[in-house]
């Protein structure tokens, strides 16, 4: 087994590492843990625009990012640890969970923690869950990883995975929270993450006939880091992704009125556009209507089109700040 020396914190490197190895044509088992900052990490086949609280999380610097596997968004931060694995697989179309979730579960009851393999993807400790995990099984590979909850902040979990109150039909997979406890809890003497990291690595290593403790080379670097730039960081892959979905949303401004807007919005770009509502205006909105679409569903695009724009030409005494609330976009 080749075990990755990895200590970025950058979600968009680190995923990008992730397809690397997973690229690579070689036969080895890599595996290798490692931590995000404040990230929302989304399945590869949700909505980025349904499946989290954007302004909260503006307010608070967190980063959304999409991962390759699919499964539901989870909230990472330096309490949280990641582990992956990539092997070779003849298996082209089945998921085995149960392989690789066997060693975390043998692993924590070598450091005395007690949990168990339930349902799909997920690893309790006293019917709560710490874990959760995702695959993605290629043509001779396959690529398991999940999370541990070691001693992340649970109240910025929920907040981060509650999605505006706003009327929005999505076509795509919808996160289902559960009741979740913190592993750091349930450990017998008190250990920081650094540590439990260290000791959950040596507990798999024991798992395998050698292994190999690696360091990326600056060409595996500038190879992993072209991924970050060119994929993983980008809109079109973390926003353009989304699958078809329709938006609408109500707010009523003094001495303007009831805005309605709705939207039709595919690999997020805006489709079609109505305003409707019983605001005060002089000009005809579907001069607006005609500029909004087209146009990438993004706080910088949008605020780019109607920035030369006189709003209360349309809505009367209606601000910039006041019309962009509309969107619920960072």
């Amino acid at each position: 087994m080749e075990y990755i020396v990895n200590d970025s914190h950058d979600p968009f490197f680190n995923l990008g590492l992730e397809e690397y190895l997973f690229q690579l044509n070689d036969n080895n088992t890599y595996f290798w843990l490692w931590q995000n900052s404040s990230t929302v990490v989304i399945g590869k086949n949700q909505n980025a625009f349904h499946e989290v609280d954007h302004d909260f999380m503006k307010k608070n610097k967190i980063t959304l990012a999409r991962r390759i596997t699919g499964g539901g968004a989870v909230y990472h931060d330096l309490g949280n640890l990641n582990f992956s694995f990539i092997a070779p697989s003849n298996n082209k179309k089945d998921y085995d969970f149960l392989q690789f979730s066997n060693q975390i579960v043998k692993a924590l009851s070598a450091l005395g923690i007690k949990a168990q393999y339930s349902g799909r993807n997920d690893l309790l400790i006293d019917g709560k869950k710490f874990s959760g995990s995702a695959q993605f099984v290629g043509e001779s590979k396959i690529l398991h990883h999940g999370t541990i909850l070691y001693s992340s902040d649970l109240e910025m979990i929920e907040n981060c995975l509650t999605p505006s109150k706003q009327k929005l039909h999505a076509h795509g997979v919808s996160s289902v929270k559960s009741r979740v406890t913190l592993l750091s809890k349930h450990m017998g003497s008190t250990m920081s993450i650094l540590e439990f990291k260290d000791k959950l690595a040596k507990e798999i290593f024991k798992d395998y006939n050698s292994v190999n403790i690696l360091e990326l080379t600056v060409k595996e670097l500038q190879a992993v880091n072209k991924l970050r730039t060119d994929k993983y960081s980008s809109y079109e892959w973390n926003y353009g992704a989304s699958p078809e979905f329709n938006y609408s949303k109500s707010m009523r401004f003094d001495n303007c009125g009831l805005i309605n807007l709705s939207m039709d919005l595919k690999s997020g770009v805006i489709n079609n556009c109505k305003i409707t509502g019983d605001f005060f205006g002089t000009g005809d909105v579907s001069r607006l209507e005609q500029l909004l679409k087209n146009n990438i569903y993004s706080r910088e695009h949008i605020l780019s089109t109607i920035t030369s724009i006189d709003l209360k030409y349309y809505f009367n005494n209606l601000t910039l700040e006041n019309f962009l609330m509309l969107f619920d976009i960072s």
